[in-house]
């Protein structure tokens, strides 16, 4: 069974502001990143796994020549019913993978809270959830 260990760093795409903000992933944390409206931002998220293994094949009876196992990165907004960007990736065979996910930041102003979901595609109980919160400004 994969332990899989996340962090995640949001970059701007504008020509201003190229540096990268951390992104906290405390659920209860209350700090918000400013993020500018209708621009594009990139979200990295580098999965990294706990316990090293050669052999990526999950235990599927089902499925006669086994399975490799394979993870959804799901962002989205809840409260607005939106989801933001969706990716399927394989499994992590090295010590580090790194993923972008890319959206658009939405055209209203203030507060919005990101939910980040890792969904493993053969574990069942395996799923991460994470959220942290953005700030939308008017552009400049």
């Amino acid at each position: 069974m994969p332990i899989i260990n996340i962090e995640v760093a949001l970059q701007g795409s504008g020509e201003e502001e190229n540096d990268s903000k951390i992104v906290s992933l405390q659920t209860k944390s209350n700090k918000c990143t400013d993020i500018y409206e209708n621009r594009d931002y990139t979200l990295s998220v580098t999965m990294s796994r706990k316990n090293r293994t050669s052999n990526l094949k999950a235990h599927s009876p089902c499925f006669l020549r086994g399975k490799d196992e394979g993870w959804f990165l799901i962002l989205g907004d809840i409260s607005q019913r939106e989801l933001l960007a969706l990716k399927r990736v394989s499994g992590i065979s090295g010590p580090r993978r790194s993923n972008q996910l890319q959206f658009t930041a939405p055209p209203f102003n203030g507060r919005m809270k990101l939910t980040l979901y890792i969904i493993s595609d053969c574990y069942m109980g395996l799923d991460q959830q994470y959220e942290f919160n953005l700030n939308v400004i008017p552009e400049r």
